[in-house]
């Protein structure tokens, strides 16, 4: 599947809630949807997919989750796309369990949707400098 045909499945994939609005587009040759907080814009989870092999679901506090199967049909794709909408419209909603770690605190963030549990966590890059700051500060 390619990201335009990605970009249809997420249009389809739209939430019609009146909590929270979505937007479908493409951004660096990815399809993404972003859902917002209709009363608080700034809380918002955006779901990307270059339209095969790679699923990643964002909050605006870079707590992320990405899932990866390169060899995924037409039909898992959709699938994988169903949940990460679903679950970003969870976050939006606030119906995630917010999280520290026990030694250094990094956040993360618990999910729970038909499927399990998903943990959204700070890619390595955040987490680094997440850590970087707090030695900072000690």
């Amino acid at each position: 599947m390619k990201a335009e045909d990605a970009q249809a499945v997420l249009e389809g994939l739209r939430p019609r809630l009146s909590e929270c609005f979505a937007f479908v587009g493409m951004q660096d040759s990815r399809a993404y949807m972003r859902v917002e907080d209709r009363e608080d814009p700034d809380r918002w989870a955006a779901v990307y997919t270059p339209g095969q092999g790679y699923f990643s679901v964002q909050t605006e506090t870079t707590l992320t989750w990405d899932y990866v199967d390169d060899d995924a049909s037409d039909e898992e794709v959709h699938a994988a796309l169903s949940r990460l909408v679903s679950l970003a419209v969870s976050y939006v909603l606030g119906q995630g369990e917010e999280m520290r770690s026990r030694r250094l605190g990094f956040p993360s963030l618990r999910l729970h949707d038909d499927e399990g549990t998903v943990t959204l966590k700070l890619p390595m890059q955040e987490g680094l400098s997440f850590v970087l700051r707090r030695f900072r500060r000690s």
